[in-house]
């Protein structure tokens, strides 16, 4: 079961996703996520702990993207390993959305 958790780091809203984001995942988290992301224009999401990605929870960090861009705030995204990495560069993600490697390092871009 995939679940979400929030922590604050100097501002930034860190979003810790963990599990698989299919459908049945997307479904359990994004409530929590959507509050999550609403409530900072600083955020990171870490995604070390998510073994894969479908349509819904790329969907998902799009409308997180749009929203936090359009608020003048920006989102950084760490932690992309595996088939989630594969995912989000197939579907050229990776030009679109802001990717760090490091949490430590993606907090610091999200201050900036």
């Amino acid at each position: 079961m995939a679940s979400v958790e929030t922590d604050n780091d100097g501002g930034v809203t860190v979003v810790k996703l963990t599990g698989s984001l299919n459908q049945q995942g997307v479904e359990a988290v994004e409530p929590p996520f959507a509050q999550a992301t609403g409530l900072s224009q600083r955020m990171v999401i870490d995604l070390s702990r998510v073994d894969v990605v479908n349509t819904p929870a790329i969907a998902m960090f799009l409308g997180a993207h749009r929203a936090a861009h359009r608020a003048g705030g920006r989102v950084i995204f760490t932690g992309i390993q595996g088939m989630v990495e594969d995912t989000l560069r197939r579907c050229r993600l990776d030009t679109v959305l802001t990717i760090v490697p490091d949490l430590r390092e993606a907090v610091e871009w999200a201050k900036q």
